[in-house]
């Protein structure tokens, strides 16, 4: 990768990052109305939480990007074209599942911009409630 082309995929999950962000302030600003307890704690809680949302979402991300679930998908495939065809006929012929190959590992590029906005905003939360 070039030094520019580094620097246009850091702006890129800069500004996904301020996007999440806004999202999350709003949300909360929104959630903290409905809120039990003060304002403020509300919103801190409610910040937390959507926070705990996006790290999960990013987790998730991060899982399917490294190609966790590749091996239960190739072997599903597998499966169902070996149901299709006839388990009987189909033991005897291997042919077929050399051909099928393995699945390919998927790029996501909102996994880092979820992460560091979950973690910022629980940071935040955990911060200002003290």
């Amino acid at each position: 990768m070039t030094h520019a082309a580094e620097g246009d995929e850091m702006n890129y999950n800069i500004k996904r990052l301020s996007i999440l962000m806004g999202l999350n302030i709003l949300a909360s600003v929104v959630f903290a109305f409905f809120g039990e307890n003060s304002y403020f704690i509300s919103f801190m809680n409610s910040l937390f939480l959507i926070g705990l949302l996006y790290i999960v979402i990013g987790a998730f991300l991060f899982v399917v990007q490294g190609g966790f679930f590749n091996g239960i998908i190739f072997s599903m495939k597998n499966f169902l074209k070996l149901d299709r065809l006839g388990a009987y006929v189909a033991q005897f012929d291997d042919t077929d599942l050399k051909k099928t190959g393995y699945p390919s590992q998927k790029s996501y590029s909102l996994t880092l911009p979820f992460f560091a906005a979950g973690i910022l905003c629980c940071l935040v939360s955990l911060i200002g409630v003290l």
